[in-house]
């Protein structure tokens, strides 16, 4: 939103920047469009460079957004259930990420969640906000069958990149998300901004 009276118009060049925790990302860019909303107006951005960093900055501060965002659940009907005394219920992103759910059977309350983004599983545990990070090394195609090739991630720089990862998406649920589950969800992204 820019506020009245800044002088701006399309096609001008400008620099903005992305801020996330305590990360900044500078990116160049050229206004494509304005459109007047309330008191001020919306401008529209075309990002103007090419370069390659600048562009896998933006990436990363969207992709988490757009991950956590365009979760849906799946039919409860097409997740297997493996556990007698829990439902599991499945939440698909665009982003080709999988947020898995287990409720109790008996009062609805949620078990646990383990989201998985690309080789990695991001699991709760009974602690929030303390969560597990696996890697597959493996690339294995079948979880269900093949967890042994999982490998726990401790204190690294990946880990913390990925709780990083975790606490963007948590910030950024679609609201089709229940209410209660995003509250847990919540629970665990506590001590992410302090690593």
């Amino acid at each position: 939103m820019i506020a009245s009276p800044v002088d701006v118009h399309e096609g001008m060049t400008c620099q903005i920047t992305l801020k996330a925790e305590a990360v900044s990302f500078p990116l160049n860019a050229k206004v494509a469009r304005i459109v007047a909303a309330g008191a001020g107006a919306v401008a529209g951005l075309d990002l103007t460079s090419n370069d390659y960093k600048e562009r896998r900055c933006l990436v990363q501060v969207l992709e988490p957004i757009s991950m956590g965002a365009t979760l849906k659940q799946v039919s409860p009907e097409a997740v297997s259930q493996t556990e007698s005394d829990l439902v599991a219920l499945r939440y698909y992103s665009s982003a080709s990420s999988t947020l898995t759910v287990w409720r109790q059977n008996t009062d609805d309350k949620i078990h646990g969640f383990e989201l998985h983004v690309q080789d990695y599983y991001i699991r709760s545990t009974p602690k929030a906000p303390e969560i597990k990070i696996y890697i597959d090394e493996n690339h294995a195609e079948a979880k269900t069958t093949d967890f042994g090739s999982l490998r726990l991630r401790q204190n690294d720089e990946e880990a913390r990149e990925l709780r990083r990862l975790y606490n963007w998406i948590a910030l950024h649920l679609s609201d089709q998300v229940p209410d209660d589950l995003n509250e847990f969800l919540q629970r665990y992204r506590t001590e992410f901004g302090s690593d």
